[in-house]
């Protein structure tokens, strides 16, 4: 953070530093977001620090900590009430004086190369949604951020030249898409049991069914599953708290 600081505001900076240390906040073309991918994370984003000092040959320095993605995810209240404060107009308060669970987005990605703050919602249909509000200026605090038109991926994403953020949003999608097909799922918890008529019955389900539609939602589960523990696993790079009980919360709060 030591060369960003004096383009910051005092009190960005402060909530930089602040949630970077909680892991909330990651800064996603640094060398210490790198060097903890190259060190505690290599299966899931393979990249040397080397490998990633030597863009800078390449394309300059320009896209270097341009691109911050904050987890609100886990839906702590002190982290939602600063990015009010921080960030006037990016979050919605609900009826009470207070901010409303389903108004907040699962994810902020601040882009100051574009000026731009994208917030990525989660759909109670198991997709992710985008919005995008300016002008973003992280040297001064108080400047209400309105909605724009939305940045095409070719433009909110040009200088993410080693793909973290993408990689992000298509872990993040199968992750929700997961979540979403085994929250729908009946009476998977357990395996069946026969009973005289032949048909298999799921704990607590009055509902008979044959063997084969019992093993397809047998397998549909066990896909599910293994997807979720696919896309926990990539995203549990970038933000450590993550878990699966953050995107069921956000497929029951979250409705679009």
């Amino acid at each position: 953070m030591s060369h960003l600081s004096s383009n910051l505001a005092p009190d960005v900076l402060e909530f930089f530093e602040k949630y970077l240390t909680t892991g909330h906040l990651v800064d996603l073309y640094s060398e210490a977001f790198v060097s903890h991918l190259e060190h505690e994370a290599p299966a899931a984003l393979p990249i040397s620090l080397a490998r990633f000092k030597s863009l800078d040959r390449r394309f300059g320095t320009e896209y270097r900590s341009h691109l911050f993605v904050l987890y609100l995810g886990d839906q702590t209240a002190e982290l939602i009430a600063e990015v009010f404060s921080l960030f006037p107009g990016v979050l919605q308060r609900g009826q009470q004086d207070d901010s409303s669970v389903s108004a907040v987005p699962f994810l902020l990605l601040l882009n100051r190369a574009l000026g731009l703050i994208r917030t990525v919602r989660v759909s109670s249909l198991g997709a992710i949604c985008f919005n995008d509000f300016g002008p973003l200026d992280l040297t001064r605090i108080g400047t209400v951020l309105r909605p724009t038109p939305l940045s095409t991926d070719q433009q909110f994403y040009a200088l993410d030249y080693c793909h973290f953020a993408r990689r992000l949003m298509c872990a993040l999608r199968k992750l929700i898409q997961s979540a979403h097909t085994l929250k729908a799922l009946p009476y998977c918890d357990e395996l069946p049991t026969k009973h005289r008529d032949g048909l298999f019955y799921f704990p607590g389900s009055s509902t008979g069914l044959t063997r084969t539609k019992a093993a397809m939602l047998l397998n549909k589960r066990d896909r599910s599953l293994a997807q979720i523990d696919e896309a926990i696993f990539e995203l549990s790079s970038y933000f450590s708290m993550i878990n699966l009980m953050d995107a069921m919360d956000a497929l029951d709060l979250n409705s679009i």
